[in-house]
């Protein structure tokens, strides 16, 4: 049972999956939205001038020139919508409308589930659903016409093809009926089609004319069954779709004992008496995978029991606190191995799991007076600190009792420890480090400011230990275990090519070809070389050249697109008045572009 804790974040979690980007073009005029229910939210609307409370309804609409113009967070983007017969522009940045509106749970419109959203994607096989999408942007289109494509839809939903049914039904059922149609299900349904149509189109024969879908986990069985497929990773493989030249059952029959041949450069596997297929991962949107992705594969991968018990401590917990630290009374199954399978997967990823637990976590604010002998041993301050004598509370009084001689003496051991780190990252790609290196103590610094200076030498004694005599320079086996991570996300147990098909978008093509398994890693570690794969970021700040606030970003993962993401962790303490604490804490994620804006390339 969650706990009252975990049951809010999770609440959190969701609330932020539903977000809806209602400015966005791939949501016509038409589409429903709902203001979030966030107080913060509403408030923001509120003081813009919309009077919505939490749970309303909007309807984005056609551009007019007497809507009523509000403004929040800047400029940027902006979008038309109906709340109660008014309309409003709302102009903003990205980030701050975003937040504003989830998608509509009405009950009224298509559930867009993985059976739906797969359903709609294979129905481009059998309709040109990229012009039947392109004529939803005609604004001079008859209504009628409405009805026409749905006609359309229904008959090749109903043309005896390897449909899941469920998925089908759960389209038809708001579709067909005229008091439940919308046009932002209906362009949904068309912009997923479309995508696969383009695919189909501009990759496949003529003759492949057939799906595998409800049976893809017959497809899975014969292809368990058969030893003349070789078959690596978990369990099963991660396709969604069989697109054939022949009949479902056809296909699996002969795949149970017969020999598969393929083409590396076509993706087109081939059985004997010529049936011929290509595997095909349906997704919703390029660059729209959802964060479970990576926590399923490592579950998979290094035999975790649970993925909804990762996700639940990793946010009710925190990223560090307790998935590395120390994890008893946590009361969480999947943390029972945590020093032999976790530590495996985090050495291997960022190559000092074990450091990162036994240099930043335990030895934390444990021992403050061992830090600052320390410190005036090497900055050469020649004063008397027994541990009779100093102990944990005299701690502050010694520190603000610190000629400026002596703060400038220690300003300049702080400088040499950032310059190691700074020394790290230039002889190792995977490590990067931004900021400028240089304290200017004057010794008028007040305590609060000279505490700062101290946890800065807690935080960059304990970095260097952590890159001292570990595994921070063997960076070719982390980027191996890293794609090779990838690889089962893309393809599972499979060895054979696979392509990747998106929803329609003004992105580019709607697919991908990932190639086979065994070729896809190949050319990951051929391409990536140990010097560019960043796995570890430091970032110092100079605050006036008193103290520097100190963050730090570990690589956790990469999703199914390929992209890196980070932990983002402060490094020093979190009081003031006087008081000596520390911190160091994983409180925020984010992705390689903005990894990248804070390191460069």
């Amino acid at each position: 049972m969650l706990s009252f804790k975990q049951k809010l974040l999770r609440e959190k979690f969701e609330e932020i999956l539903m977000e809806m980007s209602i400015y966005d073009p791939k949501y016509p005029a038409g589409t429903e939205a709902t203001v979030s229910s966030a107080g913060k939210n509403v408030d923001k609307l509120n003081r813009a001038g919309i009077p919505v409370s939490g749970g309303d309804k909007v309807t984005k609409v056609q551009p007019t020139d007497d809507a009523t113009e509000v403004t929040i967070g800047g400029g940027g983007v902006s979008v038309f919508l109906d709340y109660n017969n008014k309309v409003y522009k709302l102009s903003g940045k990205e980030a701050s409308i975003s937040p504003l509106f989830n998608k509509s749970s009405s009950g009224q419109g298509i559930t867009w589930n993985v059976n739906a959203l797969e359903a709609a994607a294979c129905l481009g096989m059998f309709m040109d659903a990229d012009i039947e999408y392109q004529k939803l942007g005609d604004p001079n289109r008859p209504t009628e016409e409405d009805v026409k494509i749905v006609k359309t839809i229904e008959k090749h939903f109903n043309n005896g093809q390897d449909y899941d049914q469920k998925g089908v039904d759960g389209i038809l059922s708001i579709l067909s009926d005229p008091n439940k149609r919308n046009i932002a299900d209906l362009t949904e349904t068309l912009r997923l089609a479309a995508g696969m149509s383009v695919f189909r189109k501009e990759k496949l024969p003529p003759d492949f004319k057939y799906i595998i879908h409800d049976r893809i986990n017959d497809y899975y069985q014969a292809e368990r069954e058969n030893e003349q497929i070789q078959k690596t990773g978990s369990k099963l493989p991660t396709p969604d779709a069989v697109v054939c030249n022949k009949p479902a059952e056809t296909v699996i029959s002969a795949l149970k004992t017969q020999k598969v041949d393929y083409d590396e450069k076509t993706g087109i596997c081939e059985l004997p008496n010529n049936i011929r297929f290509v595997l095909v991962s349906l997704k919703k949107e390029m660059g729209g995978a959802q964060l479970g992705k990576i926590y399923k594969a490592v579950r998979d991968r290094y035999g975790l029991d649970s993925f909804e018990d990762m996700l639940n401590v990793a946010l009710s917990e925190g990223w560090f606190k307790d998935m590395l630290g120390n994890v008893a009374g946590v009361g969480v199954k999947v943390f029972k191995g945590i020093k032999n399978v976790f530590n495996k997967l985090v050495s291997k990823l960022m190559g000092f799991g074990a450091g990162l637990k036994d240099n930043l976590l335990r030895r934390m604010n444990k021992s403050p007076v061992k830090d600052l002998q320390t410190l005036f041993k090497k900055a050469g301050i020649r004063k008397p600190l027994s541990e009779e004598l100093l102990t944990e509370a005299s701690v502050v009084p010694t520190i603000k009792d610190m000629s400026p001689v002596e703060l400038k003496k220690i300003s300049k051991v702080i400088d040499a420890e950032v310059k190691k780190i700074q020394s790290v990252a230039s002889k190792y790609g995977h490590v990067k480090f931004a900021g400028q290196v240089g304290l200017r103590v004057t010794g008028k610094e007040n305590l609060d400011d000279r505490i700062k200076l101290f946890t800065n030498w807690i935080t960059l004694t304990s970095l260097n230990n952590m890159f001292a005599g570990r595994t921070i320079s063997n960076a070719k086996s982390i980027a191996k275990e890293i794609i090779e991570l990838q690889k089962e996300m893309f393809f599972g147990s499979t060895d054979l090519p696979v392509f990747k098909v998106f929803g329609s978008s003004d992105k580019g093509k709607p697919y991908e070809y990932l190639g086979s398994g065994s070729k896809f890693i190949d050319d990951k570690i051929d391409s990536i070389s140990s010097e560019n794969i960043p796995l570890i970021g430091v970032q110092v700040s100079s605050q006036g050249g008193r103290y520097y606030t100190m963050y730090s970003h570990f690589c956790m993962g990469m999703d199914e697109d390929g992209s890196l993401h980070y932990s983002l962790n402060r490094m020093g303490t979190n009081k003031a008045g006087g008081q000596l604490s520390y911190v160091f804490e994983g409180y925020k994620i984010i992705d390689h572009s903005e990894f990248q804006r804070v390191y460069g390339s």
